[in-house]
């Protein structure tokens, strides 16, 4: 039986993410990256 995944990802302001990185959406909530966060190339979250 599959588990509904009904979360998602929040990004606030002024984030920058780099080529080719993945952001995994939360199983039931969210996923917040934070202001200003800047996230290199090849980044699993």
């Amino acid at each position: 039986e599959r588990i509904p995944q009904i979360g998602y990802v929040e990004l606030e302001d002024d984030v920058e993410v780099g080529a080719n990185t993945t952001l995994d959406r939360a199983r039931f909530s969210r996923t917040i990256i934070g202001r200003g966060t800047k996230i290199d190339n090849l980044v699993q979250i």
